[in-house]
């Protein structure tokens, strides 16, 4: 199971996403590659728009990413609810496989 956190607060976005989803066999899992390459999107999307000052804690390991930036931009905000939208969506079609925690 995969389980995604959101926080956030006057000055931070925090999403924190562990666990496998084990929708599949190992290796070969259509929803924790998905989740994966969502997380590493949004990470990498922050950077290339040139706010990766904005992040605090960057984490990306196997069965674990957390991005938590802080939220003086504007469009750092929307991307990260980009991703929580993302999460919501994915944990609605697998609910057995990923849910909000």
């Amino acid at each position: 199971m995969t389980k995604y956190t959101i926080a956030k607060g006057d000055d931070f976005y925090r999403i924190e996403v562990i666990g496998h989803a084990m929708a599949g066999t190992y290796g070969f899992d259509i929803v924790c590659s998905s989740i994966s390459t969502a997380v590493a999107l949004t990470a990498n999307l922050i950077d290339k728009l040139g706010f990766s000052c904005n992040i605090r804690t960057l984490v990306h390991e196997e069965g674990k990413f957390i991005i938590e930036t802080d939220i003086k931009e504007n469009i750092v905000v929307k991307v990260m609810d980009n991703l929580v939208d993302y999460l919501e969506t994915v944990s609605k079609q697998y609910p057995k496989n990923v849910k909000k925690s």
